[in-house]
């Protein structure tokens, strides 16, 4: 495909645009599994064994219920601060960014002590 990609209008082709992103994302990617995989087998040879294994993927399961919560809030946070900055309002603006963070504390206290 040539020409620009009519929707961010920066002038690139579309694969262009796909391999700029998808590479170097797709190169992280391997390497957080890989690094997950030899410490994996690392911590399965440590005297705990596969105790020291459970315990970690417990707590890697446990991550996407906890990311789950921040992201709602996050997408529901994002239209209230454009709100509050378009209309001027920076105490509200604050008020709420303070609310988020010790609604976050609190979820992972709770999550963390449960």
């Amino acid at each position: 495909m040539q020409g620009g990609d009519s929707t961010s209008g920066n002038g690139h082709s579309l694969p262009f645009s796909r391999c700029e992103h998808c590479l170097p994302v797709g190169r992280c990617e391997y390497s957080r599994r890989l690094c997950g995989l030899v410490g994996m087998f690392r911590l399965s040879r440590q005297a705990t064994g596969f105790d020291g294994v459970a315990i970690v993927n417990t707590g890697l399961q446990w991550c996407g219920p906890v990311l789950l919560v921040a992201a709602s809030l996050g997408s529901v946070a994002i239209p209230a601060f454009s709100r509050l900055i378009s209309a001027g309002d920076e105490g509200r603006s604050r008020q709420l960014r303070g609310l988020l963070i010790r609604v976050n504390l609190v979820l992972s206290s709770e999550l963390r002590f449960s």
